[in-house]
C-alpha cells in the first residue's frame, strides 16, 4: 500500500480536485489521509461528504487535536496513522497524475533506495494546460542547493518508504519555514547515497500556483528563523564530516547568506526600524567557508544602500546556483 498524506487547511475550493486526482489513480492500492489544521471553511464537511459520496475507506479525515500546528505537524500526524509500506505527501491545493502512485511503486519496490524523486510541475489559473516543469533536478549533487536554502525538489516529488521516514524521525515540527528544506537534508545524508532521482521522466504531480505574490513581511520574517535552524543542522552535519565536498560547502553557505540577506532586505524595504543580523557568520559555519566566501561577504556587507544591498546579492546568488548544479 501507498500512503498519501494531504495537509488540509482552509481548502474547501480545491480539495475535492485534489482528491479527484487520487481517485483516477491506475493503482489501486492506495489510501489518503486528509490531516485538518483546524480548518476554518467547509474543508471538513467538503471532505466528509467527499467520504459518503464514494463510499470508500481509502479516504480517511484526521482533525488535529495537538497544540501545535502546520504542515509539518500534520504530515507527521497522517505518516504515523498511515498502513503504507510506502508514503507520498501531497498538499490540499495539488495534484497528482493518474500513472504517478503506479509508475512511482514501480520505481522504488525492487531497488534499496529510501526515496526516489519525480518532477513536478505547476499550473496557474486553475488550467493544466500551463502546466511547466517546476522541479529543480539540474543540479548533479541535490545536497549542496538544499545547504544554500534553495529547494531542488518539492515536498511532493518524491515517494518515501515509511521505514526510512520513520527513522528520521519525520518532518521538524519547530521549524515556521524551510522545514521541507531540512527534512531532505536530512533524508539525503542520511540514505548513504540510497535514493535516486528521476530527472528524464515527463512530471508526474502539480503544483498550483496563485494567491497573494507580493511581499509579505511575516512571511519572511518566519523564513529567517528557519533559516537559523537550518544553519544549526548543517552546522552539525558539518562538523562531523557527513558533508564531503568542502568547495561546494562553502558556495552553498555563501548562497544560503545570500538568502537570509535578501530576506532582511526586502523586510527593511517594508519597515525601515527593522535591524540586520548574519547569521551565518555569527554561527560556527564561518569555519567552513573559504577565504574568497568570507571576502565575498565581508564587500557585500559594507554596502549600505539595501536595495543596492540586494541587487548584488541576487546576482551572485545566481551565479552560485550555477556552480553548485554543475
Amino acid at each position: 500500500m501507498v500512503s498519501v498524506v494531504i495537509p488540509v487547511y482552509n481548502s474547501a475550493g480545491t480539495i475535492r480536485e485534489t482528491l479527484d486526482s487520487l481517485m483516477a489513480q491506475t493503482y489501486g492500492n492506495w489510501e489518503a489521509i486528509c490531516v485538518d489544521d483546524g480548518s476554518t471553511d467547509e474543508s471538513v464537511a467538503v471532505i466528509n461528504q467527499y467520504i459518503v459520496e464514494h463510499n470508500d475507506l481509502n479516504v480517511r479525515l484526521i482533525k488535529r487535536e495537538c497544540q501545535n500546528k502546520g504542515g509539518s505537524v500534520c504530515r507527521n500526524i497522517g505518516a504515523l496513522s498511515s498502513q503504507g509500506e510506502y508514503l507520498i505527501f501531497l498538499d490540499a491545493d495539488d495534484l497528482l497524475g493518474k500513472d504517478c502512485i503506479e509508475n512511482r511503486l514501480k520505481a522504488i519496490e525492487t531497488t534499496d533506495n529510501q526515496f526516489v524523486v519525480f518532477p513536478m510541475a505547476s499550473f496557474e489559473n486553475n488550467d493544466l494546460s500551463t502546466a511547466h516543469v517546476y522541479s529543480r533536478l539540474y543540479a548533479r549533487e541535490p545536497l549542496y542547493m538544499f545547504l544554500s536554502g534553495f529547494g531542488t525538489w518539492q515536498v511532493t516529488s518524491p515517494i518515501i518508504r515509511k521505514s526510512f521516514f520513520d527513522k528520521l524521525g519525520g518532518f521538524e515540527e519547530t521549524f515556521p519555514r524551510l522545514q521541507d528544506v531540512e527534512f531532505h537534508i536530512r533524508a539525503i545524508i542520511e540514505s548513504n547515497g540510497k535514493y535516486e532521482i528521476k530527472r528524464n521522466t515527463d512530471a508526474d504531480c502539480y503544483y498550483r500556483q496563485g494567491g497573494n505574490t507580493g511581499v509579505v513581511v511575516g512571511k519572511l520574517k518566519r523564513t529567517i528563523e528557519g533559516g537559523q535552524k537550518l544553519i544549526a543542522l548543517i552546522e552539525k552535519y558539518a562538523g562531523q564530516d557527513a558533508i564531503e565536498n568542502k568547495k561546494k560547502l562553502s558556495l552553498a553557505l555563501l548562497s544560503l547568506y545570500c538568502h537570509l540577506s535578501m530576506y532582511q532586505d526586502k523586510i527593511s524595504a517594508n519597515e525601515k526600524e527593522y535591524v540586520r543580523t548574519n547569521p551565518v557568520m555569527e554561527s560556527g559555519l564561518k569555519l567552513f567557508m573559504d577565504k574568497t566566501a568570507i571576502r565575498m561577504v565581508s564587500i557585500i556587507e559594507r554596502i549600505k544602500s539595501f536595495k543596492y544591498r540586494l541587487f548584488v546579492c541576487r546576482l551572485v546568488d545566481k551565479y552560485l546556483r550555477t556552480l553548485l548544479a554543475r
